[in-house]
């Protein structure tokens, strides 16, 4: 009998000390009394106890008390009742470093809860474009801005095309004494220019002046109705005058062209 003076018909000895566990006052042996021990029958020396509900970690279900399994637990030793895992990875975002999977650490992250493994921030406001809803920092949200990775704070737009003035649709540069031509967008521009002249004016001639005073023609025109659509591409990057001429008149206009 393991218990010679207590009936133990079981005859359960918890840490096979030889002495029944209705008689030993250290039924898991970890050399703290049962009276102290926050887990009796289970050796526990460090008597750990997360959520100090009175069961240490090693015989508590739920270590972090927030009712949820720890064997379902996303972050077990962490409360997190709404079990949050952003990145789906398995940790839940309370314990886990990377919440966005995105490899930038939380701690590092201008978008902790958005990928974004470039980390662009246009405005250097330390939150992330991806996440930023003004990403350019002039007051205007994205959703309303429009240059909205360019500050524009006044959101001028000379043409009312919804492009803003600051984001490359800037309002054209004044022809030099205006007769016919009533506007030459985009400029700068690329390879397409656009011209606005009078109703009823016929066209002439259209030419470009470089800076060495060469005129050259552009790859093609077209007009329709009071707007001539010119294509720039085969002229290099530079500034030119464009020299548009009818029987009488000529207008001339400084044009940028970049690429």
């Amino acid at each position: 009998d393991n218990c010679p003076l207590i009936a133990n018909t079981d005859q359960l000895d918890t840490d096979d000390d030889g002495i029944g566990d209705v008689c030993d006052t250290d039924d898991d042996g970890d050399d703290i009394l049962d009276t102290l021990d926050n887990c009796p029958l289970t050796a526990n020396t460090d008597q750990l106890d997360t959520d100090e509900d009175g069961r240490g970690e090693i015989c508590d279900a739920d270590d972090d008390g927030d009712g949820v399994l720890d064997s379902l637990d996303n972050c077990p030793l962490i409360a997190n009742t709404d079990q949050l895992d952003t990145d789906e990875d398995g940790i839940g975002d309370v314990c886990d470093t990377d919440d966005d999977g995105d490899g930038v650490l939380d701690s590092e992250d201008n978008c902790p809860l958005t990928a974004n493994t470039d980390q662009l921030d246009t405005d250097e406001d330390g939150t992330g474009d991806v996440c930023d809803t003004d990403d350019d920092g002039d007051g205007v949200e994205d959703s309303l801005d429009n240059c909205p990775l360019t500050a524009n704070p006044d959101q001028a737009d000379w043409n009312n095309n919804g492009v803003g003035d600051a984001c490359g649709d800037p309002k054209p540069l004044s022809v030099e004494n205006p007769t016919f031509v009533e506007n030459i967008y985009p400029n700068p521009t690329d390879d397409k220019l656009t011209v606005s002249i009078r109703p009823g004016i016929k066209i002439k001639d259209l030419y470009f002046v470089d800076f060495n005073g060469k005129l050259l023609k552009p790859k093609s025109i077209s007009r329709t109705q009071d707007n001539l659509d010119i294509n720039v591409s085969n002229l290099i990057d530079g500034v030119y005058i464009l020299e548009i001429v009818t029987g009488k008149e000529v207008d001339k206009v400084k044009v940028i062209i970049e690429r």
